[in-house]
């Protein structure tokens, strides 16, 4: 008979059939077994729920932006009616300018309603990722701009800091926590059972089986997915492109897969169950919980962003210096314009509205000082967090979504700055005039229309390809770590 020792390193020689047959096995034991379908179930349900609310979420700022931009075209059209009205002496021009639509004026500071929409990405109702959090619209003209750090919806302050459920969320977080319960005790069932040596006399070696129970529970979670998400995006209307949603899917599954490895690798060192599941607890706690947290209290730390109130008090500072400097601040203003010589500074009206004009560049250029370093610090805040995010592939299977889903940081500074380029074109068409005192205004179809320019295809391939390859380099070296260790597997 055997030996221990030697059945630790030799086994059965291996029938073709044999995996087939331990297949059918895992098979009809997965539908006898409630704790797995259970866990089934757990995962078909917050998958449910996360695209429910996720396609919630991408179906409200969707309309929402229609309607805004359909509440703008109602509004221009009604000045631009009544304005001809006035033109054509059909109607009395009110008594203020202010609401004058043929006074320059008035159209440009008061009457004019354009919003800049940033669309979302059909992705989003996947992974709703910042979007949430960052502006997706902002009421724009030739004045002084209103900041987007106040263009929020009315949200409650501890729903924004705990984010949405979403798609990702689930994959994420839902997801390992799963596989681990369904797969923990894949050969410390068999080992505490004694069925180990029977099974492995007739053929199937400790590797086989432990890789196919696992390949096996992890396919079914995988498929449910799948199915869940594809199912659920095409009922729900939302119009995602195939190959976005098929490289969305892929870091999921290439994310799946790691944990699978991790699986595999706890159990091969592992002496039983017990043992396993709380290795396996603590490394999911370790990448989900500590690792993210460390590398965003280090950003904050080493990057902090300039308080609020700096922003409000160089604002008040920059007005009240400005409002005792009108003329200086004229002049030199139409010395920094020549576009605009010919201004009859003389007549008081032209010179108020001129100077309110240079008053406002002033207060902006003084301001941008306190924007610049905000955006600066953030922006090596997001460049430590990127360059740190491969110590947690949680944070870069995170980071990869959220850019593909068009809700991060990156999608937003292009918002910002093709915001910053409007406004300039309707100061570029409407400043002269006012400055000029040309108020008579008739060009309602003339003034530039808020375009927005969505960023070029393939502008987030880096970041996913870079994450999908670290997720299937890491799942490769984990299953073949833990296909040596199973070699010298003890069998009884």
């Amino acid at each position: 008979m055997p030996t221990a020792t030697a059945l630790t390193k030799t086994t059965a020689p291996v029938n073709r059939s044999t995996g087939g047959v331990v297949l059918r096995f895992e098979c009809r034991h997965l539908l006898r077994d409630r704790a797995f379908l259970g866990l089934a179930g757990v995962l078909l349900l917050f998958t449910i729920l996360a695209l429910v609310a996720g396609v919630r979420w991408y179906h409200f700022q969707h309309h929402a932006g229609v309607a805004t931009l359909a509440d703008d075209r109602a509004r221009q059209q009604d000045a631009e009616r009544r304005g001809r009205e006035i033109l054509a002496g059909e109607r009395s021009p009110p008594r203020g300018w202010w609401s004058n639509p043929a006074d320059v004026r008035g159209y440009a500071y008061y009457l004019l309603q354009v919003h800049a929409i940033k669309p979302p990405e059909p992705l989003t109702a996947l992974t709703v990722g910042l979007s949430d959090v960052l502006p997706y619209y902002q009421r724009v003209g030739p004045g002084p701009q209103g900041k987007f750090q106040t263009a929020y919806e009315a949200e409650h302050p501890r729903r924004l800091l705990i984010g949405r459920f979403d798609a990702s969320f689930v994959v994420l977080f839902v997801l390992p926590l799963l596989l681990i319960a369904a797969g923990f005790n894949a050969l410390a069932a068999e080992q505490e059972t004694g069925r180990l040596p029977s099974l492995t006399l007739h053929g199937v070696s400790p590797q086989r089986l432990v890789l196919l129970r696992l390949l096996l529970r992890a396919g079914v979670l995988a498929l449910l997915l799948v199915g869940t998400i594809s199912v659920g995006l095409l009922v729900a209307g939302v119009p995602v492109s195939p190959g976005a949603l098929a490289v969305w899917l892929a870091l999921a599954l290439a994310y799946l897969g790691l944990w699978t490895a991790l699986v595999l690798a706890v159990v091969s060192v592992s002496g039983n169950a017990a043992s396993a599941s709380l290795w396996l607890a603590g490394i999911w706690l370790l990448l989900l919980v500590i690792v993210p947290g460390l590398v965003n209290l280090g950003a904050n730390q080493l990057h902090p962003l300039p308080s609020r109130a700096e922003f409000i008090l160089a604002q008040r500072q920059a007005t009240d210096e400005a409002d005792q400097r009108r003329a200086e601040l004229l002049g030199r203003f139409l010395h920094d314009h020549p576009e605009l010589s010919g201004v009859d500074t003389e007549d008081p009206v032209i010179f108020r509205f001129a100077a309110n004009i240079a008053a406002d560049e002033y207060v902006e250029s003084e301001v941008r000082p306190v924007q610049q370093r905000f955006d600066e610090r953030l922006l090596a805040q997001q460049r430590l967090i990127d360059r740190w995010q491969w110590t947690s592939p949680a944070i870069a299977t995170q980071l990869a979504m959220t850019d593909l889903a068009g809700a991060g940081h990156s999608r937003h500074r292009a918002f910002l700055a093709q915001v910053d380029d409007y406004v300039a074109d309707l100061r570029a068409f409407f400043y002269p005039r006012i400055a000029r005192g040309e108020y008579r205004f008739d060009a309602y179809q003339d003034w530039p229309r808020w375009n927005w320019q969505p960023e070029p295809d393939g502008s987030t391939t880096k970041r996913w390809l870079a994450c999908l390859a670290l997720l299937l380099g890491l799942t490769a070296f984990g299953i073949a770590f833990a296909m040596r260790r199973l070699r010298h597997v003890r069998i009884v």
